[in-house]
């Protein structure tokens, strides 16, 4: 029986897991080197395999894609789709709650109640933010995938 001491665990879901990747050598500092990488935001209906398919003609690399932009949860760590997101407020807030305020903003900065000037965010629009910030991803160039298929073969 194959023993996983080797590996590192993690903690997902509140349970403890041992971390098969962690044998992998990837350094994260490469992720600015446009010979390996180059940045992406992801759409609407973009999914890691389709992704992967249309780059790299092999929709099954989908778990690189993940793995070199630390995308453990392939649902809640990729961007919603609107009527996901929607879904996803009203679950959170309550069907009443959706457009209440979330809090106020001035400046990008979040301010206390009734400043001059502020910004009411909503519950949707503040979750449609945080959604916003799972676009930007880093694509792996030919080169890179050809590289890290080598090395994860090799371990």
């Amino acid at each position: 029986m194959y023993k996983f001491s080797k590996y590192s665990t993690i903690t997902y879901d509140n349970k403890t897991i041992n971390d098969l990747t962690s044998q992998l050598n990837f350094n994260r500092e490469m992720l600015n080197n446009s010979i390996y990488f180059v940045n992406y935001n992801i759409k609407d209906g973009d999914t890691p395999d389709k992704i992967c398919q249309s780059l790299y003609d092999d929709a099954s690399l989908d778990w690189v894609l993940l793995y070199i932009n630390n995308i453990i949860d392939p649902i809640y760590d990729w961007p919603l789709l609107p009527d996901e997101l929607t879904s996803y407020c009203v679950n959170k807030y309550g069907s009443s709650y959706v457009y209440s305020v979330h809090h106020y903003e001035l400046d990008d900065k979040v301010v206390s109640t009734g400043t001059t000037g502020s910004t009411p965010i909503t519950n949707y629009d503040y979750e449609s933010s945080l959604n916003d910030a799972k676009r930007p991803i880093k694509l792996p160039t030919e080169k890179f995938m050809n590289e890290f298929i080598f090395s994860y073969e090799n371990l």
